[in-house]
């Protein structure tokens, strides 16, 4: 019997490339390294902060998305190993850039907390009439259209029965007196962090006007302040904005303070150090190579590169310039390189390499 052939191997391609942000994303093939471990541990850390703002940054290609996809499931699935309940709000992006986006975002990615916060009302009691905006949010507990107007998907509350005078959501004060009193009920179900994981920050910052940016940073800060006032009755909660390195150079403090715009001065004093992804070894690519071939191939051996050899591996890391997303690419392209053959080798990894038009460079 002949050996089988890389396409007998594969049912599709070892690499998934990208991906949205949920906390399905990468769950089976994203590979843990030291700095996300090391990341998930400065997480916990500002949580004995308290309130804190701060910057998650790398080079495009690094593999941010990923990361955030993964730290959400340690939070809700895990609760980041303590023993505190930990759930996460991931935010794809921000719209058009408004402090707005991000209050509706909240709302949204947390909408899988809602079934439980209505069954901790208690039923025999009314809980909408008569309790202002208290019971229109209980209102939206169940009600979908209500629930709506939250989540930016309707822009006025239907008629409550029991509820006289419904106020407008587009005023921002409206917007974050709602959002802290749905972060209460998530402190009376038992939730005692929340991550608010905001990811391609850089969008925002490169898109918006200076104008845009200093509201944007005026509405953060605003609503830090509001959440610190209110600590005592809310869940902590962590503000993680996801960018690249030259955006997170404009937004963290501690990047470069000559690098600040004017439009975070309001924001500077309240946000805290950030967290860099750096461009991954050759042996974590292996590690990374290892995981994603084993789960996708279709034939199991006792060799772990099988049927990628070791040294179309270390080709490909040599390409990628420690990106995992290049990396992903060229591994994926040797794949189609070799579609006919029984082993994928290093000169299947150059003709990848080739083809997508990467160098082989230093790694630094």
């Amino acid at each position: 019997m002949s050996d089988p052939k890389v396409r007998d191997l594969f049912p599709q391609t070892p690499f998934e490339i990208g991906g949205g942000l949920n906390r399905e994303t990468g769950r089976e093939l994203f590979t843990p390294l030291e700095m996300h471990e090391k990341f998930r541990d400065e997480v916990i850390k500002n949580r004995r902060r308290g309130t804190c703002i701060w910057a998650l940054s790398g080079p495009v290609g690094i593999g941010r998305t990923w990361t955030l996809c993964w730290t959400a499931r340690q939070a809700v699935e895990q609760n980041m190993g303590t023993d505190e309940r930990w759930e996460a709000a991931l935010v794809p992006g921000l719209g058009s850039g408004q402090i707005r986006d991000l209050y509706e975002s909240v709302f949204q990615s947390t909408d899988y907390l809602r079934e439980e916060a209505a069954e901790n009302l208690d039923q025999g009691f009314d809980h909408i009439s008569g309790q202002g905006r208290e019971g229109i949010l209980n209102h939206a507990l169940t009600n979908q259209s209500s629930w709506s107007v939250f989540t930016g998907d309707r822009g006025r509350f239907p008629n409550i029965d029991g509820i006289d005078q419904k106020p407008k959501w587009t005023k921002r004060e409206t917007q974050v007196q709602f959002l802290i009193l749905w972060l209460k009920k998530l402190k009376e179900i038992g939730v005692d962090n929340l991550l608010i994981l905001v990811d391609e920050f850089e969008t925002t910052v490169t898109r918006l006007s200076s104008s845009k940016m200093t509201d944007f940073s005026d509405g953060l800060r605003r609503f830090y302040d509001v959440i610190e006032e209110n600590k005592d009755d809310i869940p902590n909660v962590e503000i993680i904005l996801s960018a690249t390195t030259e955006a997170a150079n404009k937004i963290d403090p501690s990047a470069s303070s000559s690098q600040l715009q004017g439009w975070l001065t309001a924001l500077q004093s309240r946000m805290t150090r950030g967290f860099r992804l750096g461009k991954i070894s050759e042996d974590e690519a292996k590690k990374i190579a290892i995981n994603c071939i084993d789960y996708r191939r279709t034939v199991d051996s006792e060799d772990e590169y099988y049927p990628y050899t070791v040294e179309a591996i270390e080709t490909a890391y040599d390409g990628s310039d420690g990106l995992t997303r290049r990396l992903g690419e060229i591994i994926n392209e040797m794949y189609f390189t070799a579609f006919d053959k029984t082993l994928i080798e290093e000169e299947d990894a150059q003709e990848a390499v080739e083809i997508l038009g990467y160098d082989f460079k230093q790694i630094n």
